[in-house]
């Protein structure tokens, strides 16, 4: 049994690889802040071995998706069980394993730390108990309205309506996110880059502070940051964003001037600067 911190990452259709891109940013990520987590995939039979005969291979896989989610509630009950704090990150249909795990709880899972949701292929009305997920929890839903066409086209010829990572997942505990990203493997918006930004709210959370010098700072307006920007938190009545190409944060004002307010390479300094 560990005594630290679980990160649990489930993939999502197709994803077999037992070191995805994700861990991989992540792992390099608290590795060169000297941070120890649990770090682990949940894998699941998720199909898409014949490209000719896509939908019945989506569907497949979606059936599959909610089966696993009882495998994975098993392990959430372990870790509840050994005191062991854990989060759970998941990546499309990964999603959906996520929430499949979490329907399965009958009472409030005291040692969840957090829900990060990327790219969600589930419904956007997907219904949770709210009572089963800590008051004090952050639960992420990060979608992307624009760039996602593997949601906006194939999820939805699919299923004939919007994935909870195409619009705002309609739940309570969750915050919803725009990002910029996209399921395609395109290094500047790949889902997979949000694995820093989730690491430092992690770490936030969990009260390691990671502090650097922030950067000089004339609270300008600035145009809100819909394309080149992706959403990371909201914080303080400000909203928090990193840049998808040269991967700094900013704070900006959630009212229409969107001033911004602080920034730097470091996210925990610009949360600090607020």
């Amino acid at each position: 049994m560990s005594n630290l911190t679980k990160i649990l990452y489930v993939h999502g259709f197709g994803g077999r690889d037992n070191a995805p891109t994700f861990m991989v940013n992540m792992n390099n990520f608290h590795l060169a802040r000297r941070l120890q987590y649990d770090l682990s995939a949940f894998s699941w039979d998720s199909g898409f071995n014949d490209p000719k005969i896509l939908c019945a291979e989506f569907l497949s896989a979606e059936a599959n998706a909610i089966k696993a989610g009882n495998c994975l509630f098993r392990h959430l009950e372990e870790c509840e069980s050994n005191q062991q704090p854990y989060y759970l990150v998941g990546f499309s249909l990964g999603a959906l394993v996520v929430s499949s795990a979490l329907m399965q709880a009958k009472a409030c899972l005291n040692l969840l730390r957090g829900v990060f949701l990327m790219g969600a292929a589930m419904p956007s009305d997907i219904e949770l108990p709210g009572e089963i997920i800590p008051s004090n929890v952050r639960c992420h839903n990060y979608y992307s309205s624009a760039f996602d066409k593997t949601l906006s086209i194939l999820y939805k010829n699919i299923k004939g309506k919007d994935a909870a990572g195409k619009e705002d997942l309609n739940h309570p505990s969750f915050s919803n996110l725009h990002v910029n990203c996209t399921h395609h493997l395109i290094p500047w918006n790949s889902y997979d880059n949000l694995a820093e930004a989730v690491g430092y709210l992690i770490a936030w959370d969990d009260k390691i502070m990671l502090n650097e010098k922030s950067f000089f700072n004339i609270p300008l307006p600035t145009g809100g940051g819909n394309t080149h920007w992706n959403d990371v938190c909201y914080y303080k009545e400000h909203k928090i964003q990193q840049n998808i190409h040269t991967n700094h944060y900013r704070a900006i004002d959630s009212d229409c001037t969107h001033t911004r307010k602080a920034w730097g390479k470091n996210l925990h300094t610009v949360l600090c600067e607020l």
